[in-house]
């Protein structure tokens, strides 16, 4: 198994007794310290992965919203358009 070390996070509201958080916001990202070090250390090789990574997640994001769309009722499609 790989050590590995975290260099950023996403989270999303769950619950919230504010009006300043919306239920399912998204938040998150990078800790700068850590990200330059992450850059500093593994330079161009290692921002190149660190792209790829993120639109992999960004493209299964993506994918996983169309197949809730095609799984929708067509009426409920037809009502959003």
């Amino acid at each position: 198994m790989p050590e590995t070390q975290l260099l950023g996070n996403i989270r999303y509201v769950t619950d919230t007794d504010s009006s300043i958080y919306d239920l399912g916001e998204v938040e998150g990202g990078f800790d700068s310290t850590q990200l330059r070090d992450y850059i500093a250390q593994y330079g161009t090789d290692g921002y190149d992965q660190l792209i790829r990574a993120l639109a992999y997640m960004v493209t299964n994001a993506t994918n996983e919203y169309v197949k809730f769309l095609t799984l929708k009722k067509p009426e409920t499609n037809a009502a959003q358009a």
